[in-house]
């Protein structure tokens, strides 16, 4: 009578097992032997250590420093030990700065510095290597990032610089015409006597370099702005000219009319007073003087 339990009994367990052993969890893979031992020294490092070892033992400001410095720089940057390379490349650039592989030891210290975030000293060697090379091909790579990196630390007139160095180094090519563009607009933006002076020399620069269209159009009108010049009849005239002309037109007239000053903007309270007192000078003035100026922000 106990035939068919024990049978069904003996089924039930047979299924659990396989079920159990489809369940089972797929046994991991064996851990990968690390390339390196632990507590051992790569290939690099013992090279490295070998190098280290010997300059130790050399005086670093002597030629045979340089030459163990320059291997130890070469091996870090080729092989990617950046606080190594920091730390070799900035006492070679501080020692040896007549050696002929000077500047391509700064270059590979800012790729260095790049990779570690060492901003600060990344931006005092980027400027030190543009003020050492200033026509090396690689500078135009160094001012790109040199202009991030200002921007970020909120130096709006050190942008404006490179940026404005950065066009005069491409000039009329897409690249180059945006940096302008982007110069002249930082300068507006700080808006004091030296930087308008600055916009306005970038702006009439970008008007004389590039082809006729939009962006030296514009590049024009901001120089004007920038330079807060006066036109009459559509021609560019000075102060004394204007007011001559004007109370030439108000003795044709016969009769006195009004003086309008039109500003768009933060037009200087100084230049408003030169105008009004030239009106102040001569009542008799009979023509509309339209003083143009776009906003500076």
């Amino acid at each position: 009578m106990f035939a068919r339990p024990f049978a069904l009994i003996a089924a039930f367990t047979m299924l659990l097992g396989v079920g159990l052993a489809h369940q089972q969890p797929a046994p991991k893979d064996a851990p990968k032997a690390p390339a390196v031992p632990e507590g051992e020294i790569d290939a690099v490092g013992k090279q490295a250590a070998a190098l280290e070892s010997q300059l130790a033992k050399t005086a670093s400001s002597t030629k045979e420093g340089a030459e163990l410095q320059l291997k130890l720089i070469d091996l870090y940057h080729e092989h990617g030990r950046p606080f190594g390379l920091v730390r070799t490349a900035t006492a070679f650039i501080g020692l040896h700065s007549t050696h002929p592989r000077h500047k391509d030891a700064m270059l590979k210290l800012i790729d260095g510095l790049l990779v570690t975030g060492r901003n600060k000293e990344l931006i005092a060697t980027s400027r030190q290597f543009l003020q050492r090379n200033p026509a090396d091909p690689a500078c135009a790579n160094v001012e790109r990032w040199l202009a991030v990196l200002l921007r970020r630390a909120g130096d709006s007139a050190g942008v404006a610089s490179v940026q404005e160095a950065h066009w005069k180094r491409l000039g009329a090519v897409p690249e180059g015409w945006r940096s302008g563009r982007d110069a002249l607009m930082t300068y507006l933006a700080i808006n004091n006597a030296e930087t308008l002076a600055k916009a306005g020399a970038v702006g009439e620069e970008m008007l004389d370099k590039l082809p006729a269209g939009p962006t030296a159009t514009v590049a024009g009108w901001y120089a004007v702005d920038a330079h807060e010049r006066l036109y009459f009849e559509n021609q560019l005239i000075e102060l004394p000219a204007l007011r001559s002309a004007l109370s030439a037109r108000a003795a044709q007239a016969g009769a006195p009319r009004k003086l309008l000053l039109q500003a768009d903007g933060a037009v200087r309270a100084a230049r408003l007073s030169e105008l009004a007192a030239l009106a102040g000078a001569a009542p008799d003035l009979v023509y509309w003087l339209m003083f143009l100026c776009r906003a500076l922000r």
